[in-house]
């Protein structure tokens, strides 16, 4: 094994390394690429450097200004990609619970450990209830006059309480649904599947799906016109994809594997191995479509619109199409 050579430079210092090894940088352009390294990490540009050296002759160097607009326009994808992805949320979280409740006509199901594939109560919901469990308790222990102010302050000690306590779940009880529900009402103890539902993040309700009955499941992805295992897939790759947008990801990359059933569903015909050759961009594309024309054909053709904008004004539309080079495969 090597010894890691490789130091802390300054922004200066990086241009001139650059410069030396990687990029064609002009003169007029050193000022602007120096001020993008006091805001972007150096190692950063790299995942855009070597896609650019994909499609370059040997010896050929990368421009300075190829790479930031590639930059940018990656930029400018996640942020397209977050505009449309929440619809996709939502829509999973209102399916759920409308499934839910037609099956259980329970509004708290989820506090029954019957309910659940396993037979047990998943971490987060048993968290919940066992804080909110907790929190009466203690809330009534303090018998205090039953007034605004003094249930005001009966509700901030009681948390206190329970995090000095360490509770798991304690965590939710000051979030804004779960928070106005123990506020107004005691009777039924626990907020309905509908309310926490607003407090639950895109992970999380991926989870509880995992836990429900498979007849339960079986309802909500057949909705999607997907089964359960292409589903499973599906969503996977949809959070990774808003978390890689939320976390400024290089995007054309960032993949999961797709089951063969799922990519002939987004490419609409029998899979080959012709099609490795699509970059991951044209996966991520069919596949956030794909959902959105399930829920809203509307707001699928606004996707379809913004996303095919962005690509012509940057003259990136080649990530649509099969690469020329398909060492590496897609996926």
């Amino acid at each position: 094994m090597k010894k890691f050579n490789c130091p802390f430079q300054t922004p200066e210092e990086q241009v001139e390394t650059l410069k030396k090894n990687w990029l064609v940088i002009a003169p007029e352009d050193i000022s602007s690429i120096k001020k993008f390294l006091t805001v972007v990490p150096y190692i950063h540009i790299f995942g855009y450097y070597h896609e650019l050296l994909k499609n370059k002759k040997e010896g050929d160097m990368v421009n300075c200004k190829e790479l930031l607009n590639l930059f940018y326009f990656d930029e400018a994808l996640r942020l397209t990609f977050l505009k449309y992805i929440p619809y996709i949320e939502l829509d999973l979280k209102s399916k759920l619970v409308n499934e839910t409740y037609k099956y259980y006509e329970d509004e708290i199901w989820r506090t029954n450990q019957e309910n659940y594939k396993t037979l047990e109560i998943p971490d987060i919901f048993f968290n919940i209830k066992d804080a909110i469990d907790k929190y009466w308790i203690i809330y009534n222990s303090l018998k205090l006059p039953q007034d605004k102010e003094h249930n005001l302050n009966n509700k901030k000690q009681t948390i206190k309480e329970l995090e000095n306590r360490w509770i798991n779940g304690v965590q939710y009880l000051t979030k804004k649904y779960i928070d106005l529900y123990i506020e107004r009402y005691n009777d039924p103890k626990y907020p309905p599947i509908w309310n926490l539902m607003e407090e639950l993040t895109f992970w999380e309700v991926n989870m509880l799906c995992k836990e429900l009955p498979n007849h339960v499941m079986d309802k909500i992805t057949k909705s999607y016109d997907l089964w359960p295992i292409p589903y499973k897939s599906a969503i996977k790759n949809i959070i990774d994809l808003r978390n890689c947008c939320c976390h400024n990801n290089i995007l054309f990359n960032k993949m999961r594997q797709l089951p063969k059933a799922l990519k002939e569903k987004l490419l609409e015909k029998k899979y080959t191995k012709k099609d490795e050759k699509y970059y991951p961009l044209y996966y991520i594309y069919s596949l956030t479509h794909f959902f959105l024309v399930q829920l809203n054909p509307h707001i699928a053709e606004l996707f379809l619109e913004d996303f095919f904008n962005l690509l012509m004004v940057n003259s990136m539309d080649y990530f649509l199409f099969p690469r020329k080079n398909a060492e590496t495969p897609a996926l």
